[in-house]
């Protein structure tokens, strides 16, 4: 499953202002960190409503920035597969069965009700974290705000 939203900075100029001001590398570390912030609370109610056999998939659960040359984003990913206790043998994987269910287990899941529940609220958090990733990085420059 691939949830994607696909943000354009139209509504707030002042932000899509500052950020073309900034090298291409730069904006894209700093969009990266604002969203990685504003997606916290999906990662911490994903996890929550992970199911808890062992712990360990709640406990894998991470932000991870999208490998993308041309779209900036972040992920919720689960772990690895050695990083979860999962045999190198075993023919299935354990996050993918418990989000989408499988012939014989029904499905529990846990990252798609997580970002269903807390899409409004990181959609409105995303601007202000970035601008607080771009205040940040000014103050390491030495520009004032």
């Amino acid at each position: 499953m691939s949830l994607s939203v696909d943000i354009r900075f139209t509504g707030d100029r002042e932000l899509a202002l500052a950020l073309s001001t900034m090298d291409r590398a730069v904006q894209r570390r700093l969009v990266t960190t604002g969203l990685s912030a504003a997606a916290q609370p999906t990662l911490a109610l994903a996890r929550e409503l992970a199911p808890k056999r062992r712990g360990r998939l709640a406990a894998s659960l991470t932000i991870k920035p999208l490998k993308s040359r041309r779209s900036v984003g972040v992920r919720i990913v689960a772990g690895t597969r050695s990083r979860l206790g999962i045999r190198k043998n075993a023919t299935g994987y354990y996050p993918a069965h418990q989000e989408f269910g499988s012939r014989r287990n029904r499905k529990q899941a846990y990252l798609k009700p997580a970002a269903d529940r807390t899409r409004t609220f990181v959609l409105n958090t995303m601007a202000t974290h970035i601008w607080s990733a771009i205040r940040a990085h000014m103050r390491e420059q030495g520009v004032k705000s």
